[in-house]
């Protein structure tokens, strides 16, 4: 189980903490299939893992870095919870806590 707040990342926007960035390249339009393509970078410093782009659904828990994010709802721009951006067009966005990697200090 996550200590962590629950937090939300838009489907343009970057989540930079705790030496790894989060960004969305692309989530699923069809709503009865959340899922979604997540480019994951490593600031870490020499040694750190290269970038990648992995393929997560809700409940999915990602160990990345010294940091483990667990994927709790992937929302996309068709649905009906869809935010809107500041031009009134609907975003799809994604929720999910980042906790420290069992075993590496916080």
């Amino acid at each position: 189980m996550t200590g962590s707040p629950e937090l939300t990342l838009g489907q343009r926007a970057q989540y930079i903490a705790n030496d790894i960035a989060v960004g969305i390249v692309s989530i699923n339009p069809d709503p009865s299939k959340p899922a979604v393509r997540l480019v994951l970078r490593d600031f870490s410093g020499p040694g750190g893992r290269p970038e990648t782009q992995v393929t997560a659904r809700p409940g999915d828990v990602l160990d990345w870095g010294a940091r483990r994010l667990t994927l709790t709802a992937v929302v996309s721009a068709d649905a009906a919870g869809a935010r809107r951006d500041a031009d009134g067009r609907p975003v799809g966005y994604i929720t999910f806590h980042d906790d420290p990697t069992p075993g590496t200090p916080e």
